[in-house]
């Protein structure tokens, strides 16, 4: 048996749900959060994340209005939200607050 400590965002790993280095116009985007602790271990729950869309060579953030957050599976968070904009963006996930 392991005890599981605090979540340690350091340690969060983002996954795309597909893998894929080019998104088309008007398509869903979801991505996985696996929430760790300083150990590794999965940590289960709900934990308040912010993740905003920046366009690159700008910074300027990007609205994103149907953002939706669910526990899929023990310690894994799935986000997603629908690309409406062209363009060339960054994806910062952050704990809320920071």
């Amino acid at each position: 048996m392991f005890c599981t400590g605090t979540l340690d965002v350091a340690n969060c790993l983002v996954r795309w749900r597909i893998e894929t280095k080019a998104f088309q116009l008007f398509s869903m985007m979801e991505a996985f959060i696996h929430q760790h602790d300083s150990y590794g271990n999965l940590v289960p729950g709900s934990y308040a994340f912010d993740v905003e869309v920046v366009q690159k060579g700008t910074n300027l953030s990007m609205p994103v209005s149907d953002l939706v957050f669910e526990d899929v599976g023990l310690g894994i968070q799935s986000f997603s939200f629908s690309l409406v904009e062209p363009g060339n963006f960054m994806l910062m996930i952050s704990e809320i607050g920071r």
